[in-house]
Parts: C-alpha cells; sequence; structure tokens
C-alpha cells in the first residue's frame, strides 16, 4: 500500500467517534520491542503511540494457522502441524499448498475459515492477546 493511502487509512479511522486503533506486528529480525515498535512508526509515518502498537513475540503467520482445526486444514490441502506456538513465516511458506498462489493467497484462505476459539485453544500468545484486548459488545 502507498504511503499516501496508508496515511489517508489511518487518518480516516482515527476521524471515526468510538473507534480505536491498534496495530499488531512481530518482532521479525529486530532485538527488542521496542525497536520493532519503531520499525512498524518508520514504515507507516502516521505518527503512532506506543499504545497503538502491540508486538507479538513470536511470529504473526502462526495467528493464521491456530484459527483452524484438522478438517479445515486438510480441505484447504495441508496437514495441521499441531503446535503452532512455534510457526515461523518460513514454515508457512513450506506448509502452504501450491494451489495458493502466494502466502497472502494462503492466509486470506486461513481466514476464511478462520475460528477464533480454535485460535485461542491453539496457539498460547493469540490466547494472550484475546484475553488483554476482548471484542467490545456489538464491535
Amino acid at each position: 500500500m502507498k504511503r499516501e493511502k496508508r496515511q489517508a487509512l489511518i487518518q480516516g479511522i482515527r476521524s471515526m467517534d468510538d473507534v480505536g486503533l491498534l496495530v499488531v506486528g512481530d518482532m521479525d529480525e529486530a532485538a527488542c520491542f521496542t525497536l520493532s515498535k519503531d520499525r512498524i512508526r518508520g514504515s507507516w509515518n502516521v505518527g503512532f503511540g506506543n499504545e497503538e502498537i502491540l508486538i507479538v513475540k513470536q511470529e504473526i503467520e502462526a495467528w493464521y494457522l491456530a484459527t483452524v482445526d484438522g478438517t479445515e486444514s486438510r480441505s484447504l490441502g495441508f496437514d495441521h502441524p499441531g503446535d503452532t506456538d512455534n510457526i515461523t513465516k518460513e514454515r508457512l511458506e513450506r506448509i502452504r499448498p501450491r494451489r495458493f498462489g502466494s502466502r497472502l493467497d494462503f492466509m486470506l484462505a486461513l481466514l476464511d475459515r478462520a475460528s477464533i476459539q480454535t485460535g485461542r485453544q491453539q496457539n498460547a500468545s493469540l490466547a494472550y492477546f484475546l484475553g488483554r484486548h476482548p471484542r467490545r459488545p456489538g464491535a
């Protein structure tokens, strides 16, 4: 997404009443959470505050796999790895069935079949996140 479009998107969200903004990212190669937040601030360049950025210690791609069970994974053409707490981008790429042209296509297909309850049960960091940031009624 181009910088101008990102800035317009964030400004639009911030202009809405009763709407919060939370950017979720992972550590990637950063040595600490602060550097990860700085990387996000630099790439988006829209003045995110510390309270608007949440860094997941592990790779966030694990959350996508955690939200499907064995039946759903087989319907997508792969065997579920079971343990999703240590999934990396590289492992997700090895798991991705080739019928999905890209990792993004695969992740969108996972989201189509996602169950938050399944994800909460299969991934410790997703369960932690959902416990700290529950959905508001009506949201």
